[in-house]
């Protein structure tokens, strides 16, 4: 009885296991067709045209091509996410990729991208403008990075003949991209004192090497330099030019003909003519009250 007991016991469990199984490959095959169902609809979804960017609309800068910039974006739309929905689908774009890649554009600031709409993603951005060089010496093949008129060094400038932007070198800073090198207040006070100088005066500024965070030597063409404090008013310090060379003792002083005018001590002026010869200081007060005697 024990023997025949086991042998019926064995074939009813045969028999519950075949129902079983179907029901698992039944199961499972019902859910891989709704998965693929699922695939199909959410490709066949994602790719109809009110859901996908079409256009992308770009507005801001003077210098950086827009070309650019919407290949760039066009760039990060390619292709899917998972092989199945487009990067293009107007609620799944890539926006943190696009705002890195075009982050590279170095002269690119205050970015916005935003969607327009379910079929329009709309760019904006600022650019930064070239107002100087920021250069590590002062030969005319050394490394520079441009900077705006804010002082912020943003950008690798490329090798540049001729004067169109004034040269600076800072001898305690390495040259280092994307970070303030001047305040934009001691940039508005050098550019007053070259324009008033080169205004009335036959002097041409060709660069600046600051040795420190007030003092600057600025190099002429043809020779010579104003050592100048730019905490001292642009205007007070060529005041005490003026009337430096109003002097008939300073009258012939142009350009080639002495080493330095160190105009660093308020009115206290000194001219160094050449590298044999002794300096010489002038008093601009004394020079005025001169004049004004003479008057």
């Amino acid at each position: 009885m024990q023997r025949l007991w086991r042998r019926q016991h064995t074939g009813r469990a045969r028999r519950t296991t075949a129902p079983s199984m179907g029901r698992q490959l039944l199961w499972g095959g019902l859910g891989m067709s709704l998965l693929l169902l699922l695939c199909v609809g959410t490709w066949y979804v994602t790719r109809l045209p009110f859901f996908t960017i079409t256009d992308i609309h770009i507005t801001g800068g003077e210098t950086v091509s827009h070309t650019k910039i919407r290949g760039m974006v066009e760039a990060q739309l390619a292709g899917t996410y998972f092989l199945v929905v487009p990067r293009t689908f107007t609620y799944l774009y890539p926006h943190e990729q696009i705002q890195e890649a075009l982050r590279h554009e170095t002269r690119i600031h205050s970015l916005v991208i935003q969607r327009e709409g379910n079929n329009t993603l709309a760019i904006s951005f600022e650019e930064y403008i070239p107002y100087a060089l920021w250069c590590e010496n002062e030969t005319r093949t050394a490394r520079c990075l441009f900077v705006d008129d804010t002082g912020y060094a943003f950008s690798p400038a490329p090798p540049m003949r001729g004067g169109a932007f004034m040269r600076h070198v800072v001898e305690a800073a390495e040259l280092t991209n994307r970070t303030h090198i001047f305040d934009a207040a001691s940039l508005e006070n050098m550019e007053t004192f070259i324009a008033l100088l080169e205004s009335q005066y036959p002097f041409r500024v060709l660069g600046a090497t600051h040795s420190n965070e007030t003092d600057i030597a600025y190099r002429l063409s043809g020779g010579g330099q104003f050592l100048v404090n730019n905490t001292m008013p642009a205007t007070a310090v060529f005041e005490n030019i003026v009337a430096l060379l109003s002097a008939p003792e300073f009258a012939h002083i142009a350009p080639g003909n002495f080493d330095y005018i160190d105009l660093r001590f308020g009115n206290k002026v000194f001219v160094h003519e050449g590298i044999e010869e002794e300096i010489a200081s002038s008093s601009v007060e004394a020079m005025n009250a001169d004049e004004a005697a003479d008057n």
